[in-house]
This record gives structure tokens, C-alpha cells and sequence, in this order.
């Protein structure tokens, strides 16, 4: 079965590190125009948490990582290799 890799949406980034999701996740939070402290508020999370996480740490807690994806309106997608979801 020969199937196409499937297209990820025209400003979609490859995250290969936290420090990606980092600064993604610092990018949306000044193009919204929000301190780090309404952001943490926000998402649920403390400012240190979210500090932490826009400078790349690697010891964030994944699902807390996604609750402030999904907080700030991030999608994200994953593809399998082969095209496989």
C-alpha cells in the first residue's frame, strides 16, 4: 500500500525539543500581547512552570505542556512514519 505522507497545515512547525514547544508557546503568548503572569493564570499553571517551559526545560510534565497548548489556542499534530495516525 504506497501512501502519501500526510500534510501538516501551512504554519506548521517541527518540534524535535521542549525548547521548540518553548518558544512556540512564547511567541503566541507576546503575539497576544499577555505577561507571563495572565498566561500562567490562564493556562492553569504557575509562572514559574510556564517560564521554565518557554526557556526549553526538560523536566516539564508533559500533559501540564498540553494544557498550556491547548490553553493558548495551539494545535498539535503528530505524524507517524509512513503516514500512519
Amino acid at each position: 500500500m504506497n501512501m502519501k505522507e500526510p500534510r501538516p497545515p501551512p504554519q506548521a512547525v517541527r518540534v524535535v525539543s521542549v525548547a521548540d514547544i518553548g518558544a512556540i508557546i512564547r511567541r503566541e503568548r507576546k503575539r497576544q500581547g499577555v505577561t507571563q503572569a495572565v498566561a500562567a493564570g490562564l493556562c492553569g499553571v504557575s509562572v514559574h512552570f510556564l517560564s521554565n517551559l518557554e526557556r526549553g526545560k526538560e523536566t516539564s510534565e508533559f500533559s501540564t505542556v498540553l494544557r498550556v497548548l491547548n490553553a493558548m489556542n495551539i494545535r498539535v499534530y503528530v505524524a507517524a512514519p509512513g503516514g500512519e495516525s
